[in-house]
């Protein structure tokens, strides 16, 4: 007989999968079944923990983004902390951006040819009176110098939930179109756009906890503490004012957070193109 053969992405689907091809030769065929485990490579230091922070130490990551986090919740991660040299070393977390809510708790040294860990807690009181973007941001400080690197945390603060619950009166959150195009712009003139409407299809009463953007050239009509009653609707204003914006395109995003459970967070795009 002629000796039959498979491709190599045949062989790692039989391994990986439990796929068993039919092995056709001149007189009939047959199934066959190949056990077996794949034996990862294993991976360098370089890998495991890519972000180098001076003096030799290293991390697994440097970002972490937490999602939503209720009213009296809590969320937490850690960050792995390698010392490659045969010396201590000295670590000190500078903040550059606070939140407030974000919790370190991090060695203050890291012992030579050794492993350590950094915890990063977000904690939200019950009695919170703060929603919206959370962001935390800190400069490594390695035996006194401080690294490129930074170290930052991204959540969102909502209202606490029931998910076990199918509450049909709950609050909705729906925008009638998720952009503004402000379009041409002369620099030093302002735009108005009033096209996006916040509706509350539903049978409670709709709370606008949060509304958040970058840019200072832009306004809102749409501020916490709002509410849109059940089944009604609510045209929302922005305005740009481009005096002291660059030329050329002109992006933002406008983040709402209410107390609907299913949509938490809504978000508009806006944009506009300044012109001389």
């Amino acid at each position: 007989y002629e000796i039959p053969t498979i491709t190599f992405e045949t062989l790692k689907s039989m391994i990986l999968y439990g796929a068993s091809p039919e092995i056709l030769a001149d007189r009939g065929g047959d199934f066959v079944k190949i056990d077996g485990n794949v034996i990862p490579r294993q991976r360098s230091v370089e890998e495991l923990y890519p972000f180098e922070i001076g003096g030799g130490l290293r991390l697994d990551s440097n970002f972490h983004a937490f999602s939503y986090i209720g009213r009296g919740e809590q969320a937490q991660t850690t960050i792995v902390v390698y010392n490659t040299s045969d010396k201590d070393a000295t670590l000190n977390l500078k903040p550059s951006k606070q939140s407030g809510l974000l919790r370190i708790d991090a060695p203050k040294v890291i012992k030579a040819q050794s492993l350590n860990k950094i915890t990063l807690t977000y904690d939200i009181a019950p009695d919170s009176k703060r929603y919206g973007m959370l962001d935390d941001v800190y400069t490594a400080v390695v035996n006194g110098t401080e690294s490129k690197t930074l170290i930052s945390t991204h959540a969102i603060a909502i209202d606490k939930f029931d998910t076990a619950i199918d509450d049909t009166s709950a609050p909705s959150c729906e925008l009638s179109k998720n952009f503004i195009k402000f379009g041409d712009v002369k620099h030093g003139e302002s735009a108005t756009n009033s096209e996006v409407e916040l509706i509350n299809d539903s049978e409670g009463e709709l709370i606008v906890r949060a509304v958040e953007w970058k840019s200072k050239a832009l306004k809102c009509s749409l501020k916490a503490g709002d509410t849109i009653k059940a089944g009604e609707k609510r045209k929302v204003t922005f305005s740009l004012e481009t005096k002291g914006t660059d030329y050329g395109v002109w992006v933002d995003r406008v983040s709402i957070i209410t107390n609907s459970p299913e949509r938490p967070m809504i978000s508009i795009r806006v944009t506009a193109i300044v012109e001389d």
